[in-house]
């Protein structure tokens, strides 16, 4: 049996939302990986971007097309649907598409997985900033049951080999086929921020476990595609479902509803925060608000 036929089958998901370049880099690096029994899928949520005609065949990836943009939640669904239909794969591969990877780390990830098949439910990596690439961003995390909150860990608290931990960013994010026919796809009322956490806890409910291997290595252009972490978009999205993590898994749910708004006080205060997108956040949770708001 030859190299290729002994590896699993992993379906490659990548969406696209006005970053065709970021895409094109993404596709780039993946053609340098060891791992070579993988598929990629690219979901475009209704961007303004124009791919041409022979894109497909160029990045060798199919491209889907979707109508509408309904958030990085729905555009991983398109992906994992039209996986499931065409490709049947083993793992399905969640990775932001304003990423390069490491040679490596489909083969590190597979492996991690291979090695703790009997209660895998996922295996993420090292994220590293792709402007400064000795600079780690995200090394493993935990999602806090008593204020209703994930995590990352520490650099102090880096592990360098492989861990097991309670959040996985959905940057990047192998999932067994097995997972998601348990646990679902991802929740699409998020839209934007806060669907990995939730996606990370209820593996965790199915008494699946997440492990983080280190040396499974991409590189990161942080909010490429959002405007950046202090944009009105961001905080009001990451409030907004804030609030429905801690409702939906905090332990205690209001002490760590007081803490959460108190904390939100004092970053206005300070002005780390901006008011109009939080006052909205908070409307918009009031009022159940699902998937994309009208506003943001």
């Amino acid at each position: 049996m030859s190299l290729f036929e002994e590896q699993p089958k992993v379906s490659i998901i990548l969406v696209n939302y006005n970053t065709k370049k970021d895409t094109i880099e993404c596709l780039n690096s993946l053609k340098n990986i060891q791992y070579k029994n993988y598929n990629i899928i690219v979901v475009d949520n209704h961007s303004k971007d124009v791919f041409e005609e022979n894109f497909n065949e160029k990045y060798q990836c199919d491209l889907i097309k979707s109508p509408v943009n309904n958030g990085f939640s729905s555009g991983n669904n398109i992906g994992i649907i039209y996986a499931e239909n065409k490709y049947v794969p083993d793992y399905y591969l969640l990775l932001n598409n304003d990423t390069i990877v490491d040679t490596n780390v489909l083969t590190e990830l597979v492996h991690t997985a291979k090695q703790h098949k009997s209660d895998v439910g996922c295996v993420t990596g090292r994220i590293c900033h792709y402007a400064n690439p000795s600079k780690i961003d995200y090394c493993g995390g935990y999602f806090d049951r008593n204020t209703g909150r994930a995590g990352y860990y520490s650099l102090e608290d880096r592990c360098c080999g492989v861990r097991e931990i309670t959040f996985a960013t959905g940057c990047l994010m192998l999932l067994p086929r097995e997972t998601v026919e348990q646990v679902g796809y991802l929740d699409e009322t998020y839209f934007m921020y806060g669907e990995d956490a939730d996606y990370s806890c209820k593996i965790i409910s199915c008494n699946k476990k997440i492990y983080y291997n280190d040396h499974a290595i991409i590189f990161h252009k942080i909010s490429a595609s959002t405007n950046g972490a202090e944009s009105d978009f961001n905080q009001y999205y990451m409030t907004r479902n804030n609030l429905y993590l801690i409702g939906l898994f905090a332990k205690y749910k209001k002490i760590a509803f007081l803490k959460y708004f108190l904390g939100l006080l004092k970053a206005i205060v300070l002005r780390k925060r901006h008011i109009s997108p939080t006052i909205h956040a908070l409307i918009g949770y009031g009022k159940k608000e699902r998937g994309k708001s009208k506003k943001y």
